[in-house]
């Protein structure tokens, strides 16, 4: 137990903490597993996307797999994220006129997920 009477966090969750601390950290892992997931949408005819696109330059939102010119993002998020700073992401998106994809790391690169991307599209 720390100062403040809560559980010390493993060094794994410290780790992972620096990670998304970190500009060039990537939601879905490696930049390797970028380019499959890019391979993936290629392959059900959508358009590479923008991994990490900077909503606002004054506040810190970034939209984790994003097709600006569309206004569709993909929000990669885990059953343990629950912070503020991405919810407040996701309303300034949605507030912007974006339309959110919230998926688990393991659904991205699936092929619902494409035809669902491919139907915001189309409405867009």
């Amino acid at each position: 137990m720390n100062k403040l009477g809560r559980r010390k966090e493993s060094a794994k969750t410290q780790d992972l903490r620096q990670r998304r601390r970190r500009p060039d950290f990537s939601p879905i892992g490696t930049p390797v597993r970028e380019k499959e997931t890019v391979d993936v949408f290629r392959l059900h005819g959508l358009p590479a996307p923008v991994f990490n696109y900077k909503l606002n330059p004054l506040y810190p939102a970034v939209l984790h797999i994003a097709w600006p010119d569309k206004k569709v993002y993909i929000e990669v998020v885990k059953s343990t994220d629950s912070n503020s700073v991405r919810m407040k992401s996701q309303n300034m998106a949605v507030a912007m006129g974006w339309r959110p994809l919230v998926l688990s790391p393991g659904m991205v690169r699936d092929r619902a997920t494409c035809a669902l991307v491919r139907g915001l599209m189309k409405d867009a």
